[in-house]
């Protein structure tokens, strides 16, 4: 039996997030730059991110 599948990437990048192939298969494709509008958010509400610290390995002393 047969399945709909959906697919969501971007074509926007370089290279593609994509291939040409798998994006023709698909029944749907969604590019996520039409999204952006609806679930993007504006570069300056986003949290400033924290550099994770290092783990030290006790061993390599």
């Amino acid at each position: 039996r047969g399945r709909k599948v959906s697919i969501i990437s971007t074509m926007a990048s370089q290279p593609p997030m994509i291939s040409d192939d798998l994006r023709r298969q698909a029944d749907h494709f969604i590019d996520l730059m039409t999204l952006k509008s609806e679930v993007g958010r504006d570069p300056s509400e986003r949290p400033v991110r924290r550099p994770e610290p290092a783990e030290v390995d006790e061993d390599d002393y």
